[in-house]
């Protein structure tokens, strides 16, 4: 019995990147938008313009604005606040409903940039969350259940057929897939994706072990080549 394949430890590595990442970007969604929304709630709503703007560029050398208003509260003037909001609908002269706090003038939140979080950061994180969930999710019930036929499936010596491409790949590595035959019966058994290029050594014919379920018998694991567990990756 051969070791399992890298490229599954790769999915279930990459899987959890995933969803730890999108935990982080849900979770940070949510108190970004509670926090936005307490200053909305308790603010006073003022109308501001926006009176200036500097430039930034990100990690990718994108170029991005940071917007200035200018808004009277209370009767005093407060010049060159921070919106802390962009969007290409703004520019100078354009007025933007925000809301003030009381107790600092200077802290202001804005609506619009409130409902962007809650439309766009938070279900972002949740797809990236529930699609790093599912994948390690699939990948450990595979593999659970790869031992388990190890462990009771009945052992039927097969012959490969060929090697086919599937439709996924990891790392830049695209899975094959071994398709087995009993020369016996002419059941033909198709393994678990692999991510090595196999094809260059595992020619029809090669033996392989299939280990088949007794009570049932759609359910087997195609026993991967001892040589796949030295996968390469391009």
């Amino acid at each position: 019995m051969n070791k399992k394949n890298k490229g599954d430890y790769f999915l279930r590595l990459f899987g959890g990147i995933f969803f730890l990442v999108g935990l982080g970007v849900l979770i940070g969604g949510i108190l970004l938008y509670s926090n936005m929304y307490k200053k909305i709630k308790n603010g006073d709503r003022v109308i501001a313009t926006i009176t200036d703007y500097s430039t930034y560029r990100d990690s990718d050398g994108d170029t991005h604005r940071n917007y200035y208003v200018d808004y009277t509260y209370n009767g005093e003037k407060y010049e060159g606040v921070s919106l802390g909001y962009s969007s290409n609908s703004l520019h100078m002269g354009s007025q933007i409903v925000i809301y003030v706090n009381p107790e600092k003038p200077l802290d202001i939140a804005v609506p619009v940039a409130a409902r962007l979080v809650l439309w766009i950061m938070v279900p972002v994180g949740l797809v990236f969350a529930v699609a790093g969930f599912l994948i390690a999710f699939f990948d450990i019930r595979k593999d659970a259940k790869r031992k388990k036929m190890l462990a009771i499936g009945r052992r039927i010596p097969c012959e490969v057929v060929n090697v086919k491409y599937s439709n996924v790949s990891v790392n830049h590595v695209v899975g094959r897939v071994i398709v087995c035959k009993d020369p016996y019966t002419g059941n033909v058994y198709s393994s678990n994706r692999i991510y090595d290029c196999i094809e260059s050594w595992l020619v029809p014919g090669t033996p392989v072990n299939v280990y088949v379920d007794p009570n049932n018998p759609k359910y087997y694991y195609v026993e991967e080549p001892t040589q796949v567990s030295q996968t390469t990756y391009y």
